[in-house]
């Protein structure tokens, strides 16, 4: 990992905590994401902006893009059995993505200060769903605001967790502290 270096540790599940701390640029993130088993795919067209109206709006900022291959058969277990796992060279892979969000607010009120901006991370594999596709299953969320975490747990069933999160900014260097609170 020459472009995106975990220094300080990654913790147990027990633990529930991590720290990363990326230097400049991610490498070619397309490669990854692109595939050899399912080349035919459109992974371009997804990204777009769906129509209609959004229901809010959110950035994300000092993105770290982290990971690593797995066996599929260790991610079965694990993904709803209408998704089938996307893979490159044969292995899945599992996503570490903290991030930064600025600007969180629903599509018919403005962004609040204290409330609208927060660390988050993602747990994330690649997927596609009734052979179409493809997306992003995640396997867990954690923010660091509660409100955050109970809407999206409320509205859209989402795996989002609470946790005390501290991005720090160096120069050129970020660093992420995350520790769910149980």
């Amino acid at each position: 990992m020459d472009s995106a270096t975990a220094v300080n540790r990654l913790c147990c599940p027990e633990d529930e905590c991590f720290e990363v701390d990326l230097r400049g640029g991610f490498g070619d993130t397309r490669r990854a994401m692109t595939g050899t088993d399912a080349s035919d795919i459109d992974r371009w067209a997804p990204a777009q902006r769906p129509a209609g109206r959004p229901v809010g709006y959110q950035n994300w900022w000092c993105l770290g893009f982290l990971h690593w291959r797995v066996p599929v058969t260790s991610l079965l277990p694990l993904v709803p059995d209408a998704l089938t796992i996307d893979t490159f060279d044969g292995d899945a892979f599992v996503g570490l993505v903290p991030f930064h969000m600025t600007g969180v607010r629903p599509r018919w009120f403005p962004a609040v200060p204290g409330v609208s901006a927060f660390p988050e991370t993602n747990v994330r594999t690649y997927v596609h769903h009734r052979g179409h596709g493809p997306g992003v299953y995640f396997l867990s969320l954690d923010a660091a605001s509660r409100l955050a975490v109970s809407v999206a747990r409320w509205k859209w069933s989402l795996p989002y967790f609470h946790s005390r999160m501290v991005v720090e900014f160096n120069g050129d260097r970020v660093h992420y502290v995350s520790q769910r609170v149980v």
